[in-house]
């Protein structure tokens, strides 16, 4: 048996894709969601990379927005 088979899957969007969940034997004190995650809703027109120039000063960090 190697690790990967150790290392339980986490489906998303039905079974469409699926990723290792390394961090499994790990609980968080915190809800990631409340720690880390920020919710911010779109303008009409507004594109991430705006959001992203607005958050910070640079509109290469688009992706770091995207969930």
């Amino acid at each position: 048996m190697n690790i990967q088979e150790l290392i339980p899957d986490v489906l998303y969007d039905n079974g469409v894709y699926k990723f290792k969940n390394i961090f499994w034997k790990y609980i968080l004190n915190t809800p990631i969601e409340e720690k880390f995650l920020q919710i911010y809703r779109l303008s009409d027109g507004q594109s991430l990379e705006d959001v992203s120039n607005e958050l910070y000063n640079d509109t290469i960090f688009f992706w770091t927005i995207m969930s």
